[in-house]
């Protein structure tokens, strides 16, 4: 008796979980149809087709977009800015200002051959306005003041390509292509 009623309230447990994984992957759906129309990512797959694409920080309202990719073989490029939801979750309603950041990885540290973690130096944050000079400059950062090194690519760098198709696969996401939600074993026919 004692079992079943443990079993029944684990299954009534997992109801509330399920729910939440549904809404979220209702979301997710909504940002990926929005990916023709959200800013930067027509831009960021012109100039860096091997960028990964997460979305982050799911609420009731809306969710994060990061996009990320590797420049010069030593730059670890970070575009982050909030999207908004409808509250049916069904459409994204208006996209916050972007945070656009460029750090120097000056030690990549392999573990297992796998990335296990990256050391950074400079960093550099820009606005809205030295991307559009990026953009316009097809990539060249000199456009916007932004001065990086050229043909001296981090040891290691391998690892961190690496880290970011393995992203994108196990995410289901790259800038080109719809997000399709992975099944829940613990959440079938619910």
């Amino acid at each position: 008796m004692k079992i079943h009623l443990l079993l029944l309230l684990g299954l009534v447990a997992l109801i509330p979980a399920c729910h939440e994984i549904e809404v979220n992957k209702t979301r997710a759906a909504t940002l990926s149809r929005a990916l023709a129309t959200a800013p930067y990512l027509v831009d960021v797959k012109k100039m860096f087709p091997r960028s990964s694409l997460t979305f982050r920080n799911f609420t009731a309202t809306g969710g994060d977009i990061i996009i990320e990719s590797v420049v010069n073989d030593r730059y670890y490029l970070t575009i982050h800015f909030p999207a908004a939801f409808a509250a049916d979750n069904k459409s994204v309603t208006s996209y916050g200002e972007p945070g656009f950041q460029l750090n120097e990885i000056t030690l990549v540290n392999p573990e297992d051959g796998r990335l296990h973690e990256l050391h950074y130096g400079e960093q550099i944050r820009f606005g809205k306005d030295e991307w559009k000079r990026v953009v316009d400059a097809n990539g060249d950062f000199m456009a916007a003041g932004i001065k990086l090194r050229q043909n001296d690519p981090v040891a290691g760098i391998e690892y961190v390509w690496k880290s970011i198709d393995e992203q994108m696969a196990t995410t289901n996401v790259g800038i080109t292509s719809e997000w399709k939600p992975r099944a829940d074993p613990d959440c079938a026919g619910r």
